[in-house]
């Protein structure tokens, strides 16, 4: 399940929430899983295959509320388990959309020290999420720039 939060970057650098980008200084209301009181407690034990005893369809409601650890321990014993394509697929995708979250961090945090955006911003052409990124800092160092030249 997920709820909605006001979440406001206080760092110098571009942040990431769920997937949406929020610049320096800016808030933004993301939908974040709630979690639950069992999952803020990290527990020693994980039963992958007692969580996979469900419907594919419950297991997806579940999924944002697991480690990326569990994740793949539930990848792997689904695979060697029932084998249910959708339930890999699901479990997969998770993993990927959480991957991706972590490499659009990492790229906003070193976006700041590449000095030939445009040049970046052909190698990202692909990914509209990094590309809406390279456009935001070209806007910010021109802006920057013009107040140097007042």
């Amino acid at each position: 399940m997920k709820v909605k939060k006001a979440i406001t970057n206080t760092s110098a650098a571009i942040m990431f929430v769920a997937g949406k980008m929020i610049p320096p200084g800016e808030t933004r209301i993301v939908e974040v899983p709630k979690q639950s009181a069992s999952s803020q407690v990290v527990t020693m034990s994980f039963d992958a295959k007692g969580e996979l005893a469900t419907t594919v369809a419950k297991l997806k409601e579940k999924l944002e509320s697991f480690t990326q650890d569990q994740l793949q321990q539930l990848q792997a014993e689904e695979e060697q388990g029932q084998n249910r394509a959708s339930a890999i697929d699901a479990i997969t995708d998770e993993i990927k959309s959480r991957e991706y979250s972590v490499e659009l961090e990492e790229f906003a945090l070193a976006l700041s020290s590449v000095e030939d955006l445009d040049a970046l911003l052909l190698d990202v052409a692909k990914d509209e999420a990094k590309v809406a990124m390279v456009n935001d800092e070209i806007a910010k160092r021109a802006e920057q720039q013009k107040h140097v030249n007042q």
